[in-house]
């Protein structure tokens, strides 16, 4: 028997927690596909990737939701940004990753003696 158990019979108040408006919002497949594409399809020089990602987020036919999408899809899933701000970051990070690991393999090539 809690302290609150004199309201609707104390069944219901361990699940009265606020939720969020925007739960089941859905994004566009067409956009993000489009998205992604031109992210992929700008490889591995980070201005062309700048370039794209500065589109993406000035354009006004994509929602934050549907950035979120394409940087989950760049990433290569696990846990999606929160925030749009969190999905160029997220984007611009994986850059880096592939950027690094590019010339990690070319340096590692140089080496190889056989």
């Amino acid at each position: 028997m809690g302290i609150f158990s004199f309201l609707g019979g104390g069944a219901k108040v361990a699940d009265d927690m606020a939720k969020t408006k925007h739960r089941n919002v859905e994004f566009n497949e067409v956009l993000v596909a489009q998205g992604l594409q031109r992210l992929m399809s700008a490889g591995l020089n980070s201005a062309d990737v700048r370039h794209v990602l500065d589109d993406l987020v000035s354009d006004h036919s994509l929602r934050s939701v549907d950035l979120v999408a394409i940087a989950h899809a760049y990433i290569g899933g696990g846990s999606r940004p929160p925030s749009k701000k969190a999905a160029v970051a997220a984007i611009l990070k994986r850059l880096n990753e592939r950027v690094r690991a590019e010339k990690k393999g070319r340096l590692a090539e140089k080496a190889r003696s056989w």
